[in-house]
């Protein structure tokens, strides 16, 4: 930060003396400057001097608009991430739509300024709540920089200069691949970003460790979405020594981060069932959080929320209910208030529901466990129509979720409510089984109790039997609730078409 200051004093004065080269050097310094506070967290500063950069390269642009356009581009492309950073996200758009447009179809543009460009406009994209725009260009950001053959002819070859934003943009697609759930992909893309960062950091382009390591941290995450908690482990061990010795020199940068890493940590940990180890874990981590929330809530909160969430877990699998019930409420309250301000929140929401209603239920306390499973049924409601989810898999859990909410409230007689949770749940299930054939919609034969007949219903069960299992529970528990309100037709109809379903289950022909 000192040399910066120093640099940016020498180009003032340079401005004056040398006009030509050193109002240049000047605005080159400026998106430094914004670059360097951002990376230290001073966002309000950073975005002003990425605003200043711009004024200067757009003054410096109209004298010389053949000269300076990729550079202006390259401005509004930093202006546009430390708009993102301050909540303005309208702004951090029309400026990356802006730097998109300007280089284009400038013939002197190379592949690092389209795809630096693109990773900005992607991200302002994610911002706006607009995922498949942010997926496409981040895709076109990745291939602009990939090395590529055609006919055993390399056409993009990947040159030093270009293996940062390669590693960046990469970073940005493996988050993105995650935020949709393909987590395979994303292990792909990080694995991709940890080799093209070693390979700078071998080569002592040291500035790069942070996020070097922070790719390694993320591809760990990776694994253990995919339930490889020993190798997500293995992997992690040298980001988390890493950040948490960085922590103690700048705490405001880097303790979140090695908060983040000991909640998952924990959660690994309890997954492989060393739930001692995962508690010690879990509890550093909500105080390290904790901390941080008195100086950075809006960085911390959403951290403190899942680390609350994970000594949950750990307190109820070591036989503790009644703390890990505390516990989750705590993290319950910081999540709602999250998801009222943004939908990111939701699925977070949605997940800390179910473990606070399983506590209950678990404790004999039916009355809050079926009110935060209705309350999951409405957040599920609202990720049905959110497009990070997708149509598809937010029915999917909506549906999973009201044949719980059914079965809950059957076990407290509440009878009618029961029937009309288990309904929708049915039917649901019945629409995404239908839509899982290629548009051929599954119908029953000429006798309700038959189920689903024909080709179709063959390919739906060999497609997705989950589906078709969750429709058989459902089809019997309203069965059951039908027979307690004397429905004895509807009732017999319900059990013979999931028995129907399950013979099919049963007997369907393998591949």
């Amino acid at each position: 930060m000192i040399s910066l200051r120093i640099r940016l004093a020498c180009a003032r004065a340079a401005a004056k003396v040398a006009p030509e080269w050193g109002r240049v050097w000047l605005a080159t310094v400026w998106v430094s400057l914004a670059e360097h506070l951002a990376f230290h967290q001073r966002r309000e500063e950073a975005a002003l001097a990425a605003r200043t950069a711009v004024r200067r390269w757009l003054l410096l642009h109209r004298r010389r608009p053949d000269r300076h356009q990729a550079r202006l581009a390259h401005a509004l492309g930093v202006l546009a991430d430390r708009l993102g950073d301050i909540g303005a996200d309208d702004e951090a758009l029309a400026a990356a739509e802006r730097a998109v447009e300007l280089v284009q179809d400038h013939p002197a543009a190379d592949a690092n300024v389209l795809a630096t460009t693109r990773h900005a406009l992607s991200l302002a994209y994610a911002r706006a709540g607009r995922p498949d725009d942010a997926m496409t260009t981040i895709e076109e950001a990745v291939a602009l920089l990939r090395p590529a053959e055609v006919d055993g002819a390399r056409v993009v070859r990947l040159t030093p200069s270009s293996r940062p934003a390669l590693a960046a943009v990469l970073t940005r697609f493996g988050e993105f691949l995650a935020g949709r759930g393909r987590y395979e992909e994303a292990l792909a893309a990080y694995g991709e970003a940890v080799v093209t960062y070693q390979w700078l950091f071998r080569r002592g382009r040291w500035r790069y460790t942070v996020p070097y390591l922070g790719a390694q941290g993320e591809r760990a995450r990776q694994l253990g979405a995919l339930g490889r908690y020993a190798e997500a482990l293995e992997q992690v061990a040298r980001p988390l020594a890493y950040f948490q010795l960085m922590a103690g020199a700048y705490p405001a940068q880097y303790r979140c981060v090695q908060a983040a890493l000991l909640a998952d940590v924990a959660e690994w940990r309890g997954a492989l069932g060393q739930h001692d180890e995962a508690l010690d874990g879990a509890d550093l981590a909500v105080a390290l959080f904790r901390h941080e929330c008195e100086t950075q809530p809006a960085r911390a909160e959403a951290g403190l929320a899942f680390a609350l969430r994970c000594l949950g877990v750990q307190l109820r699998a070591l036989n503790r209910p009644a703390e890990a019930v505390v516990v989750l409420e705590e993290a319950l309250v910081i999540r709602r208030r999250l998801a009222a301000n943004s939908s990111g929140h939701l699925t977070p929401l949605a997940n800390l529901l179910t473990e606070l209603a399983d506590t209950f239920w678990a404790l004999n306390k039916r009355g809050p466990s079926i009110r935060l499973t209705a309350e999951r049924v409405a957040v599920d409601r609202q990720l049905v129509v959110d497009p990070r989810t997708g149509p598809e898999e937010g029915s999917r859990m909506l549906a999973r979720d009201l044949y719980l909410l059914g079965v809950r409230r059957r076990a407290m007689g509440q009878l009618e409510d029961a029937s009309q949770a288990l309904e929708e749940a049915v039917d649901r299930l019945r629409d995404l089984v239908a839509g899982l054939v290629s548009g051929v919609e599954i119908t029953g034969g000429s006798d309700p109790g038959q189920g689903p007949t024909g080709r179709s219903g063959v390919a739906a069960i060999a497609a997705n039997p989950d589906d078709q299992a969750l429709l058989a529970d459902g089809l019997e528990e309203l069965a059951h609730v039908y027979d307690a309100r004397g429905y004895l037709v509807e009732a017999f109809i319900a059990i013979d078409e999931s028995t129907a379903i399950r013979d099919r289950l049963v007997f369907a022909p393998r591949s």
